[in-house]
């Protein structure tokens, strides 16, 4: 922002010292023609190299270049905006906390059916429209599978219960895949804990406030020509 405000102060005295210039042209030229229309001297012969001419070129000049510092200064303040706006959005993407979601994975006792046949079995189960049991997400998967989300436990503890009550059904919970993460060009000295140390510090705005005893970082790979392929 500091050096958004510099730019503008610099684009402004430029374009100040532009129309002052503009301005002593404008009343050198309109001078001289006063005179030419009281002297009842014959004009000489215009030539491309007269003064009016030239000042005519000047006053177009100072003209182009006060359009475009005009121009420069509206695009600095759309990039500044655009910057900031950016910034704002991408605090408030890390500050705003996830909604916590309770999810299961649903299939059938019976090898035939498909995540068609599993649905409409827990359509005819699950009767969502009675009020007692509210389902945010529904979805088919591979396999045979369908998963269902809500926004609570108490919640997806309703459902369960009520697919429990149907022997063709049956329902776990789903369980988080660790995310993994690839690092290259790693050189052969960096050791294991360096390894670890550095993503823990590069990545503690996600854990947040989660103790070091409930999440870790595994490392799997090996050495590839003197350097090390995560």
């Amino acid at each position: 922002m500091d050096l958004s405000g510099n730019l503008k102060a610099t684009i402004k005295a430029q374009v100040i010292k532009s129309l002052q210039g503009l301005f002593d042209l404008v009343q050198t030229l309109d001078g001289r023609l006063k005179e030419q229309a009281t002297s009842k001297l014959s004009p000489s012969p215009a030539s491309p190299a007269s003064s009016s001419e030239v000042n005519l070129r000047r006053i177009e000049d100072l003209t182009k270049v006060h359009s475009e510092l005009r121009d420069d200064l509206r695009r600095a303040k759309l990039a500044t905006y655009a910057k900031v706006t950016k910034v704002t959005k991408v605090r408030t993407n890390i500050n705003s906390p996830s909604k916590p979601s309770h999810t299961i994975i649903v299939t059938s006792t019976e090898e035939k059916d498909t995540s068609e046949d599993v649905l409409e079995k827990i359509r005819k189960t699950v009767v969502a429209k009675d009020g007692d049991v509210k389902i945010d997400k529904i979805r088919k998967a591979k396999s045979s599978k369908v998963v269902i989300s809500c926004d609570s436990e108490e919640n997806i503890q309703k459902v369960v219960a009520r697919i429990g009550s149907n022997k063709e059904l049956q329902a776990q919970k789903a369980t988080n895949k660790d995310p993994l993460l690839m690092v290259r060009d790693l050189l052969a000295y960096n050791t294991d804990d360096d390894i670890t140390a550095a993503i823990n510090r590069q990545n503690s705005q996600l854990v947040g406030d989660i103790p070091e005893s409930e999440y870790r970082v595994l490392l799997i790979g090996g050495d590839v020509n003197a350097r090390r392929t995560w």
